[in-house]
């Protein structure tokens, strides 16, 4: 009996085991098939999806034949299709007609369009097309070969024109005049490697590389052609015409570059030309304001008239309308409204910039950090050349010395405060001696390259230098001008010469002739 029991007992036992264990697997199944239902669901939601975003068939608009492909690019031009290669140019409307052609022969042609206006230019050649959505508006014939070529909106073209260790960055007009060339090395001031130019036409980026302890580095440039680019002003009465009068007041048209680079730096820290694009579009449209007031005046004048019966002439006042437009253009300093775009931890880091100058304090313009005194020419000989010079210029300069702080002479070029002003000097006394140029704000940038362009160049140990050349430093003998003032004259050993910033101050200095900080000699002609 006690067998049977144990024997039911275990039976009984197995059986629970066995029933558990089919009710395991029976759950396994149960949640496998879950699964797969809710994967097929998955798959049927994904496949409803992707068949309605999936497009099944299309139809073609237009099409058309090319037979060569591969040697035309295609870059949209505003509502139409801009198509160049080696052979030519031309503009395609959107139903494929060509609205105008335009052949030549290039050998590696690239394009660049802002808005309406786009340039072709030949790289390592030396052809430049402007166009506009009407037609080729100007040519270029380069005397170098063509690194880049960037158009603004304007028609204006900027060019890096490079010839083994030289560069060239050329400013040219609409039509294709040159407006105006700056010269750089590869170690003064470096090697530009890319260029962009503001779309009102006033402003060019130029990224340069050069090398600082045997270390590469990089820096962006400004070039301020805003005296090139106020066409809007010159026009105005071309584009106003019918006024009796016109009026102007005007402020100058420039800006300070350690403002503008200290805000670029503050806002975007790194930028390339082609970053800061959009920035620098906005900060000049916020820094210049130009204003047109029609204004009617009540004018009399005599009016004479005879008689036909009797001969009898009389004169009389007539009143009439005399109209006149008032054109007045606003030049705002950047850091006057520079408070509106920043945040201000970034405003907190535009005016440390701004303190410091970028640490670059005569990269825009020079100076000198000399705070001795003028000094004088009693007893002072001078040796005369064969080139005469300019006396009455020299005169001038003189009557400048004692000077504190620059004005008027940064001012009368464009800058709303004070700047870098050595340069602005040299620049304001040709100015008054008759000479629109050489007028430059930067020593080793602009004065440099302007005479040597112009083979208008004496390195150091000239001996044939005049009253009124130009004298050019490098403080730091890193082969870059750093200062530049006006030649007064030479004796046996000396040279001497009227500066302005010498210290903040206009001061008569001299240097041995053969000091090796002066960089060289530009070369005036009278």
């Amino acid at each position: 009996m006690e067998q049977n029991k144990e024997k039911q007992s275990q039976s009984k036992s197995k059986g629970k085991k066995q029933t558990r264990q089919t009710r395991e697997q029976r759950r396994q199944l149960e949640m496998i098939l879950v699964g797969i239902l809710i994967l097929i669901v998955i798959i049927v939601i994904a496949v409803l999806v992707i068949h309605r975003r999936t497009y099944h068939n299309y139809s073609v608009l237009s099409s058309s034949k090319n037979e060569n492909v591969q040697a035309y690019g295609f870059v949209q031009f505003e509502d139409e299709i801009l198509k160049y290669g080696t052979d030519g140019v031309s503009l395609v409307n959107q139903k494929e007609e060509t609205v105008w052609s335009e052949d030549f022969q290039m050998t590696n042609p690239t394009v660049d369009v802002c808005e309406n206006m786009a340039v072709v230019a030949d790289k390592d050649a030396t052809s430049i097309y402007i166009l506009s959505k009407e037609k080729v508006v100007g040519t270029v014939q380069t005397s170098k070969p063509i690194l880049k070529a960037r158009v603004a909106r304007t028609g204006v073209v900027a060019a890096i024109l490079q010839d083994n260790d030289k560069t060239w960055v050329n400013f040219y007009a609409k039509d294709g005049s040159l407006i105006a060339e700056n010269q750089t090395r590869i170690d003064s001031p470096g090697y530009p490697v890319d260029i962009a130019v503001s779309p009102n036409g006033k402003i060019i980026m130029v990224s340069y590389l050069y090398v600082e302890d045997a270390q590469t580095t990089s820096y962006v440039a400004f070039y301020n052609f805003g005296d090139s680019g106020q066409s809007e002003i010159d026009n105005i009465e071309s584009t106003h015409p019918g006024y009796d009068e016109y009026r102007y007041d005007l402020d100058s048209i420039g800006h300070n570059p350690h403002e503008l680079a200290s805000y670029l730096t503050a806002l975007l820290q790194s930028y390339t030309p082609q970053s800061a694009q959009a920035e620098l579009e906005r900060i000049f449209s916020m820094q210049y304001t130009l204003t047109l007031t029609e204004e009617v005046e009540i004018r009399y004048r005599t009016e004479t008239s005879t008689d036909p019966e009797t001969g009898e002439t009389t004169t009389e006042e007539v009143p009439y309308e005399y109209h006149i437009l008032n054109v007045k253009l606003e030049n705002k300093p950047i850091s006057s409204f520079v408070s509106e775009l920043l945040t201000p931890q970034q405003l907190e880091m535009f005016h440390a910039y701004l303190e410091t100058s970028g640490n670059k304090p005569l990269i825009f313009g020079g100076g000198s950090p000399d705070g001795s005194p003028s000094e004088d020419l009693s007893g002072v000989e001078f040796v005369n050349g064969t080139r005469p010079g300019n006396q009455e210029l020299m005169e001038l300069a003189k009557q400048q010395v004692g000077n504190v702080g620059g004005y008027p002479y940064w001012s009368w070029y464009g800058f709303n405060s004070r700047v870098e002003w050595c340069a602005c000097f040299v620049s304001w006394c040709y100015n008054q001696a008759g000479k629109s140029e050489p007028r430059f704000a930067g020593c080793e940038w602009q004065g440099v390259p302007w005479f040597q362009s112009r083979g208008q160049w004496g390195a150091r140990g000239y001996e044939n230098i005049a009253p009124g050349d130009a004298i050019f430093f490098d403080w730091d003998l890193d082969g870059v001008a750093d200062h530049v003032g006006l030649v007064l004259g030479r004796d046996e050993s000396r040279v001497y010469t009227v500066e302005g910033n010498s210290g903040d101050a206009c001061k008569i200095k001299s240097y041995d002739l053969n000091y090796q900080c002066i960089k060289g000699y530009g070369l005036m002609n009278w």
